[in-house]
């Protein structure tokens, strides 16, 4: 509506009512008609009236505002952000688009830019997302897709913050041309309801793209205001951890990547049998998969130029404030590697999962045999022990190894029971059978948390729950894993905020810290003295590496 317009229609409505007067405003610098008796001014876009008026922020207000280009301040303050130039038909998408595209020429740069934003961020999130699951083929991740949450997969509203004018017909367009694939997502919040969510199509991710540097102001001040956003949702006391773990540089080859990647799918190899999972990827599948979506997501952080966007490597989960960062995704070969190359060392505990398991059992029954199995040794050499499995798959002891630790944390994490699809016949997870026999005065302990809402919680579950901000898991299978990740979150921020104070630059691994070597000892001493306040009836001893 122009401005004529708008002073004709105040007018027109001031004469048929006089009880209507027309008032200056000082948030929009403008007269608007308004209403003495339910002190409210009127709003001609959409014919009501309103209490507050604002002035019109939006981004879509870039048609009364000139277009400039980006340039960055010579001080270094202020940096450009990273996008990519991927190499797609512009032309045909603004041909299916609306006619303000078409109208409006000198701005199609402009639009461009935009549409690329949106593609790039959309890319980045789906990197992340294959990358954090790793373990699995890539068929069955996109399977899960419409489950996972929407703060993980790029929502719906956040992509239209990236897309102007006609958001929704420009979604349109570029699903129909094949380059993006809509997911509908059950809302939780309303059973009636589908949220819409999206993930690049393979016509998307094989298409050339180039880095560049985002060009026009508008557009460089609303990344701004988005990065700004996302990275106060990191839980304050981490926002300095974060800013002193991009202080560690470093920089890997694609190839050496693939060396590295290599060597890792014995682990992962391992790992899938040790769960009972034969379909799982080749080591040419893996590779493949590890360099589309991992390695992309390296080179995203190692060609970061501004700060803020450090925001997109480093979050916090809500099932149990667990801190994740780039260095924590990556495959062991990888890490080790960075840790070689930068003169790094690792510091972390010895079976921490069962000490965390052992102590939570501890607190209410200070004998069970779980946790004197923990005290007397290596908890993983007792389930080698009583696993026939295990001693038949292998010979090489740190494979049997890492394959009692698999199904170790198949019990912490997994179902008790399972149901045949085809039968609907319920059965006992062999792992837990194996678990009764060798620990049967816990067991009862376990399955009850496992699989009943009403079992009352001990009370150390509910104090993390209330310390750390915490909602109860929604699944009960899920209770027993979420008290062990709190427990090793609240272990492990002490132990962060320790050496922040003493100003020691580290990488959190979850349960592992990662500092320059001449700080090693100290931060040995911290960490230990940590473990020896947090636990009460378990002794739990760092690695020595």
């Amino acid at each position: 509506m122009s401005k004529e317009s708008y002073i004709r229609k105040m007018q027109m409505l001031a004469a048929q009512n006089r009880k209507l007067t027309i008032r200056y405003n000082d948030a929009i610098k403008a007269n608007v008609l308004y209403n003495p008796e339910t002190n409210r001014y009127f709003n001609p876009v959409n014919n009501r009236w309103i209490i507050k008026v604002r002035s019109n922020s939006s981004i879509a207000d870039i048609y009364n505002k000139e277009l400039t280009y980006y340039t960055a301040k010579i001080d270094g303050i202020v940096a450009p952000y990273n996008i990519y130039s991927i190499d797609i038909n512009y032309e045909e998408i603004f041909n299916l688009c609306p006619s303000k595209y078409k109208d409006s020429k000198e701005k199609l740069p402009f639009y461009k830019e935009r549409i690329e934003i949106f593609l790039s961020m959309l890319l980045r999130r789906y990197w992340q997302r294959m990358g954090i699951q790793s373990n699995s083929k890539t068929e069955d991740v996109l399977a899960y897709f419409p489950e996972w949450d929407l703060r993980i997969i790029w929502n719906w509203g956040k992509m239209y913050e990236s897309i102007v004018p006609k958001k929704q017909k420009v979604i349109n367009v570029l699903e129909k041309l094949g380059y993006i694939e809509r997911v509908y997502k059950r809302n939780h919040h309303n059973i009636h309801q589908a949220l819409n969510t999206f993930r690049p199509t393979n016509k998307l991710l094989s298409a050339t793209r180039k880095k560049k540097t985002v060009e026009f102001t508008n557009n460089h001040t609303m990344l701004e205001k988005y990065y700004e956003h996302h990275y106060s949702r990191i839980l304050p006391e981490f926002q300095p951890m974060v800013m002193q773990m991009t202080d560690f540089q470093f920089h890997i080859s694609k190839q050496m990547y693939i060396t590295l990647v290599s060597e890792n799918y014995e682990n992962y190899k391992t790992k899938q049998e040790a769960k009972g999972n034969s379909n799982y990827s080749t080591k040419e599948e893996y590779i493949e998969r590890m360099l589309t979506c991992n390695y992309n997501r390296l080179v995203e952080y190692m060609n970061v130029k501004n700060i803020r966007e450090y925001a997109d490597f480093f979050t916090t989960d809500t099932f149990s404030k667990r801190f994740h960062s780039i260095f924590s995704t990556m495959p062991t070969t990888v890490r080790d590697y960075i840790k070689k190359n930068i003169n790094l060392e690792g510091v972390d505990m010895h079976q921490s999962q069962p000490s965390f398991l052992a102590e939570f059992l501890a607190s209410t029954n200070p004998n069970n045999s779980f946790t004197q199995a923990v005290n007397n040794g290596d908890i993983y050499c007792k389930i080698i022990e009583r696993s026939p499995l295990i001693k038949k798959y292998t010979k090489d002891p740190d494979i049997q190894r890492r394959m009692a630790k698999e199904r170790a944390f198949n019990i912490f994490f997994g179902k008790v029971w399972f149901k045949n699809p085809k039968t609907q016949s319920v059965y006992h997870s062999k792992v837990f059978s194996e678990f009764q026999e060798m620990f049967p005065d816990v067991y009862n302990t376990i399955k009850n948390i496992k699989t009943s809402p009403s079992y009352r919680l001990p009370v150390i579950y509910t104090q993390h729950l209330q310390k750390l901000g915490v909602e109860e898991a929604d699944k009960t299978h899920a209770r027993l894993p979420q008290m062990l990740q709190m427990m090793e979150v609240r272990l492990m921020r002490g132990v962060w905020r320790r050496l922040l104070s003493e100003g020691i630059r580290f990488i959190a691994v979850h349960d592992e810290i990662v500092v320059d070597k001449k700080h090693i000892d100290r931060v040995r001493y911290l960490f230990q003295d940590e473990i020896d306040n947090f636990f009460n009836y378990v002794r739990v001893k760092l690695k020595k590496h």
